[in-house]
């Protein structure tokens, strides 16, 4: 049909938009002609390999949306893909070791870590009655992936203005699908939580997200989802 084919045209363009990077881009769009003239697309599949968003790097990325709704008008007139309604998509990620280590150049990315420091710190300082220096004083330099166990490191500012080397150590887990599990802890570099037995440390991902499967094997990360997206 020449109708879908415009359309996974139109994705493929949108998709392009925003990312800074993506390889073998692959679109596929499963509706009759009566449907895509709606605006109502019953399925749409995307694959891609070496994909670049906000500085974050994918080695591999399947994407599975059901029952979409866009501005199909809108489109024909060549103005921006939207849609109309949330939907669910089913996403499957592959990140390497490398690919972790690129990301680090990544606003979003640091982010993410700035968010994991934080709640370690407000969760341990009552452990360890001290004052812990905050994510602003941590340059992370490396991420390391083993079977189940994630390696962070990087130099941390202490409070006398001198570098030292942090290294944090942990397994990674799923206790239900919204709750990442970081336990058990080893963080040597910081003498107020290196002597510690360390409470397990848990991140709540939000009613948008829910994790089916997290595996971490040799210098690999893979993931599987359902994400909300909302318009």
């Amino acid at each position: 049909m020449i109708i879908d084919k415009l359309l996974a045209s139109a994705v493929k363009i949108y998709l392009r938009s925003q990312v800074e990077q993506v390889k073998n881009l692959k679109v596929k769009i499963k509706a009759k002609d009566r449907q895509i003239l709606s605006g109502e697309l019953p399925q749409v599949l995307i694959a891609a390999n070496a994909a670049v968003y906000q500085g974050i790097y994918l080695r591999q990325l399947e994407v599975t949306g059901n029952n979409i709704l866009l501005n199909l008008p809108e489109i024909l007139e060549r103005k921006p893909l939207k849609l109309l309604e949330p939907i669910i998509v089913n996403v499957q990620a592959l990140l390497t070791a490398s690919d972790l280590q690129s990301s680090l150049a990544s606003d979003l990315f640091l982010s993410g870590l700035a968010d994991f420091w934080r709640d370690l710190r407000s969760q341990q300082v009552t452990v360890s009655q001290g004052n812990l220096p905050d994510d602003s004083a941590i340059t992370w330099q490396q991420i390391a992936l083993q079977d189940n166990v994630i390696i962070m490191a990087g130099n941390l500012e202490n409070k006398q203005g001198k570098d030292i080397e942090l290294k944090i150590t942990t397994d990674l887990h799923l206790s239900d699908p919204q709750t990442l599990v970081f336990t058990p802890l080893d963080i040597q570099g910081i003498p107020e939580l290196s002597s510690e037995k360390l409470q397990p440390l848990k991140i709540d991902l939000g009613e948008g997200v829910a994790i089916a499967n997290l595996a971490i094997s040799q210098n690999k990360l893979f993931a599987s989802a359902e994400i909300t997206i909302f318009p």
